[in-house]
């Protein structure tokens, strides 16, 4: 394993150390913000990163505007979900299910690992979800991207069986996005910060997006730039 993943899985491990004390509950907790416009028929779910709680949203400034035309709902779903396998079908038999009766949009915004899940649950559940927009994401190993760059690009790309044996955690999202970007099935918004350490998998998977889908800012990876990038994908209407 290349250095760069090796510090960057230990960080990993130890940033969510304090997550494995956690518990998963049924139905999953969630926290919801309703704009002032009634009956809106389209919800975004958010799903934060790995060590955010769901009042990081709120904190960073991404329900302030009073008219929007969308309801939020941010869903806690910490580390514990990941490990215990239990997330896509907490998400989509708690929070997906009863908002099809109610919302003719659906969409997931996934923070970092907030990202790697709301593909995860796509994955899965595809006829459910209209939209995902991925800020920063967690991608899985960095080196499965040199891997694809090698091959010739995403279009190109097969995972091998010595990638899937190093890999593990993360290499179903690329599957999935190689997937989805040939299908057109559900639209995907890219939007990460050019100094940030997952830049170089946002990069790769830009080269396969439309350019009006990805959105790029000055910033690393932290709630400065997600706000800056919240800001810009509502003043360029892209909800």
């Amino acid at each position: 394993m290349k250095l760069r993943n090796f510090i960057y899985l230990t960080t990993i491990a130890l940033l969510s150390g304090c997550y494995y004390l956690q518990s998963t509950t049924t139905p999953i907790s969630t926290v919801q913000y309703t704009p002032n416009i009634k009956n809106t028929s389209h919800l975004v779910i958010f799903m934060p990163g790995i060590g955010d709680n769901p009042i990081a949203f709120q904190e960073a400034g991404f329900f302030d505007d009073p008219d929007a035309t969308f309801d939020t709902l941010v869903v806690d779903s910490h580390f514990a979900y990941y490990k215990e396998k239990k997330l896509i079908e907490r998400v989509y038999l708690d929070i997906i299910k009863p908002a099809t009766t109610k919302y003719t949009k659906i969409t997931l915004l996934g923070i970092s690992l907030g990202g790697y899940g709301a593909l995860s649950i796509a994955q899965k559940y595809p006829q459910s979800i209209d939209q995902i927009i991925l800020f920063s994401p967690f991608l899985g190993d960095l080196s499965l991207v040199d891997e694809i760059k090698t091959q010739g690009g995403l279009d190109k790309w097969y995972l091998t069986q010595q990638n899937n044996t190093n890999l593990g955690f993360g290499d179903n999202a690329w599957l999935f996005l190689q997937q989805l970007i040939s299908s057109s099935e559900i639209k995907i918004i890219l939007a990460y910060g050019k100094q940030d350490k997952f830049s170089s998998a946002a990069d790769l998977l830009a080269l396969n997006l439309p350019k009006n889908l990805t959105i790029r800012v000055k910033g690393k990876h932290n709630w400065a730039t997600w706000s800056k990038l919240w800001r810009k994908l509502l003043k360029e209407d892209f909800l």
